[in-house]
């Protein structure tokens, strides 16, 4: 799906290859192999640029607004994560007496 979007905004199967690091041939391999899988094709080929059909167009749509789903979602995991996190910052010498001192505290409220 990353392809398929990395090669709607150039209208370049060569322009999205560069962009994602790939060779054109890998890009032009994963949009054929997906319109085969999906049944229509998403792109007209017209010598060296592409221009997507109306149907690639729906397709480009809906991944954009999954991928935006999902950023969401990580966002949100990272919030809940930072939000139970505790940074402690010590000078070199306190902190094997921090490390210690933590560890009899847990072992005395387990």
């Amino acid at each position: 799906m990353r392809v398929l979007e990395s090669c709607y905004r150039p209208n370049s199967f060569i322009r999205a290859a560069n962009e994602l690091g790939i060779r054109q041939g890998a890009v032009s391999q994963q949009i054929w192999s997906l319109e085969q899988r999906l049944g229509f094709a998403a792109f007209l080929r017209e010598g060296c640029t592409t221009r997507p059909t109306q149907s690639g167009e729906a397709l480009v749509d809906a991944v954009r607004e999954g991928f935006g789903y999902i950023a969401e979602v990580i966002e949100l995991e990272k919030r809940k994560q930072c939000e139970n996190e505790r940074v402690i910052s010590v000078l070199p010498g306190f902190a094997g007496l921090l490390v210690q001192g933590w560890g009899r505290m847990c072992n005395i409220h387990s």
